[in-house]
This record gives C-alpha cells, structure tokens and sequence, in this order.
C-alpha cells in the first residue's frame, strides 16, 4: 500500500466515524481502498481523484446493497416451514372419519 492509499484509507475511516458517530472501523474500508488500489493499478497513476473516490464508495454502497439482499434470501429460506413428519397410526387416529 502506497503512502497515498494509506492516507487516503485513514481519511475514510475518519470521515466514517465522524458520519456515525462511531469509533468502530467499517468492514468495507478494506474493499474501498483495494479498489482504490486496483483502478491506480490498471491506470499506472499514483493520484486519488474525486471521481475515484466517488467510484470507490459507489462500489462499496453497491457490494453492501447485495450482501444485504444475500441476508434477506437467506433468512427467508430460514424460515420456510417444515412439518412434522407423523407416523401412518397418528394420521389415521387423527382422521376425521364423521
């Protein structure tokens, strides 16, 4: 990590904490500074714009927006009911014959 990407890391975490008031340091910073990283990469720049920044944060808001969705299936498939599974005398003891 270049002293640049590290600043820039150490910015979001401060401008996170100050938004939420919050000392904890957000899960998704990672993924925002290694995208960072890898646009600088493939653009063998070293500067941080605006534009990639916002970038940056749209990539971040759009991956929590899907594991979000990921959770919400999940605990709908969690909450598929079973049924109890009863043996043949207690289906026919329970039969309403009348």
């Amino acid at each position: 990590m270049t002293q640049e990407e590290a600043s820039e890391y150490f910015s979001y975490i401060d401008k996170y904490q100050s938004e939420n008031h919050t000392d904890i340091i957000p899960a998704e910073a990672y993924d925002y500074i290694q995208y960072i990283a890898e646009k600088l990469d493939a653009s063998k720049t070293t500067v941080i714009t605006d534009e990639l920044r916002a970038d940056a944060e749209k990539y971040v808001n759009e991956s929590k927006q899907n594991d979000s969705n990921k959770e919400v299936v999940k605990v709908k498939k969690e909450k598929k009911t079973t049924h109890k599974k009863r043996s043949l005398w207690a289906k026919i003891i329970s039969f309403k014959w009348f």
